[in-house]
């Protein structure tokens, strides 16, 4: 079937294979994790576990479990500044105080 006919969730199930195809120094990952039944969410959880072995994640995500999973750094985009963090649960708590 053309991609054209494929459902948002079908279209980020694609792109996620093919990013695990592939070998990359560093994946830049946007809420990936949150799209797809648990069925999916557990392989792409899985996935990134086995990659963060050998490659870095850069993650943008909304879902601070999924951040502490996944991350043991942090930035926090306030004001139209850029704040980095040592450790993840710092950039979580200047993030929740907003």
């Amino acid at each position: 079937m053309p991609i054209k006919t494929y459902s948002s969730g079908m279209k980020a199930r694609l792109a996620f294979g093919l990013s695990m195809a592939m070998d990359f120094e560093c994946y830049l990952v946007d809420e990936i994790t949150g799209v797809g039944d648990k069925n999916f969410q557990n392989k792409c959880r899985d996935a990134f576990k086995e990659r963060s072995q050998r490659s870095n994640l850069i993650m943008v995500s909304h879902s601070m479990n999924t951040l502490k999973e996944h991350c043991n750094m942090g930035a926090v985009l306030n004001n139209g500044k850029l704040q980095f963090y040592d450790d993840i649960d710092d950039a979580i708590n200047c993030y929740i105080k907003g």
